[in-house]
């Protein structure tokens, strides 16, 4: 991230490491903070320092204070999320196990 921290997502939640030692300053995240579901498969950093994770049931974002979900009822193609690239442009593009979605300025565009 921007910030130097490092993140990392496991089928238990998030886990975000900052600093050299690794043994210290560690935080995890779970659906008690926010995430949409426990079982992270992809983490992508957007232009404005915002964590995108995507979890076997949908989207969450994280902003540096709450996390924001979004599942198929908000637009998203599918809840299983594979992958997650952020263009030069501030796009997210979202890979799932049914096509892609994009998210452009809050904008959901689906493709299958």
């Amino acid at each position: 991230a921007p910030d130097g921290a490092k993140w990392f997502g496991t089928d238990l939640g998030v886990a975000r490491h900052i600093g050299q030692n690794s043994l210290e300053n560690w935080t995890a995240f779970t659906t008690k903070d926010g995430l949409v579901n426990n079982f992270v498969q992809a983490i992508a950093c957007d232009m404005e320092g915002k964590i995108w994770f995507g979890t076997q049931g949908g989207l969450s974002v994280y902003d540096g204070s709450t996390c924001t979900s979004y599942t198929v009822n908000d637009g998203l193609i599918s809840n299983n999320i594979l992958c997650i690239v952020v263009d030069k442009t501030d796009v997210v593009w979202i890979g799932t196990d049914n096509g892609v979605t994009s998210i452009d300025k809050g904008k959901f565009t689906n493709y299958n």
